[in-house]
Formats: structure tokens, C-alpha cells, sequence
């Protein structure tokens, strides 16, 4: 379904941590460069929250918007009914084809995942039940080695490399670096 919604009513996406990981510049102009050429292609997912939306992708063409419009100016905006789990990973399968070669966007992209899967709101496979016990982490630290009963939240790289689609080395190299 389509929903109009003014700009001063677009949310990011909640695992989309900007200060960490920064809109940048150079896109924003291409991208106000190409609405004014061919006008806004209304083709942003999002989900409505109390009234507002949060957009599961697109923050750079958000950002080239709010540049070229008032933020009373509307627009439409494809609503689906998005769980949390579901917006981090279009977030991160959405990144990844434009930054996947960017180690930092690989970073924030694990980060977004651990810290969500931490507060309860992305869900991850289960963890094999071979897994060795000094390969689990918990979130939200990235961290090997603690595994015990009772502990919450653990995962696996396995579980990371099941959720986001990459290859084992992405996601381990992903982890070492945080």
C-alpha cells in the first residue's frame, strides 16, 4: 500500500545508526542531481509507527529530499507491515549492494544486527547445537567465549553469516574488528 507522508514524518530506520554510519555528501548531491532530472522515484519501503513512518532504506534519497523540499512537502511512500527483524536485515541486504566493499559499512551492519538481537528485537536463527562452546558471543558484545546456561542472548558468526547472506570471512572479519 502507498502512503503519502510529509518529510517532517520520515523516520530512519532504527538500526541505522548515523552517527556511526554517516550519510555522505557526494551521494546526496548525485541523488539531488537525479530528482531534479527525473523527479523523486517513489519506491521507499517503510512501516508506519504512531503516526510517522520509518523508511527500511533510502536515507541518502531522504536526505536529497529533505535538501530540495520543505519538510511539509509530501511524498509517497510503500508501506508494508515490517517486524524489526525484518528491517535490519533489508537495511543490511540494501547496504551491502551499494557498500559491500566498505569494511566500515560491514562493521555497523554486524553492530545493528548484535545490538538488536541484544535488546530482543531482531530475531537469529537458532545456534547449532555442536557448536563449540568457546565460538559463542553474547550480545552485546562481540566477544568469544561465553557460553553458559542461562546466559541470554548468544550467538554465533554462524548465525550472523545465516542472517545476512555473506560469506563466513565477511562476517568473521565483520566481529574482529569490533
Amino acid at each position: 500500500m502507498k502512503m503519502k507522508k510529509a518529510l517532517k514524518n520520515v523516520m530512519p530506520n532504527p538500526f541505522r545508526h548515523i552517527e556511526r554510519y554517516p550519510i555522505q555528501k557526494q551521494k546526496i548531491t548525485a541523488l539531488k542531481k537525479s530528482i531534479e532530472d527525473t523527479d523523486f522515484w517513489e519506491n521507499i519501503v517503510a512501516r508506519e509507527v504512531d503516526g510517522k513512518i520509518e523508511i527500511a532504506y533510502g536515507h541518502h534519497r531522504l536526505a536529497a529530499l529533505r535538501d530540495l523540499y520543505p519538510d511539509t512537502k509530501q511524498f509517497d511512500f510503500i508501506i508494508k507491515d515490517l517486524d524489526d527483524t525484518t528491517m535490519c536485515q533489508i537495511m543490511v541486504n540494501e547496504n551491502m549492494e551499494e557498500w559491500g566493499s566498505d569494511a566500515a559499512v560491514e562493521q555497523e551492519s554486524i553492530r545493528a544486527i548484535v545490538e538488536g538481537y541484544a535488546e530482543g528485537r531482531v530475531k537469529l536463527p537458532p545456534i547449532n547445537p555442536k557448536t563449540p562452546k568457546h565460538q559463542i558471543r553474547c550480545a552485546p558484545s562481540f566477544k568469544q567465549g561465553c557460553a553458559a546456561p542461562g546466559v541470554a542472548h548468544q550467538y554465533t558468526s554462524a548465525q550472523l553469516v545465516e542472517f545476512t547472506g555473506w560469506k563466513e570471512w565477511k562476517v568473521r572479519a565483520a566481529l574482529t574488528a569490533l
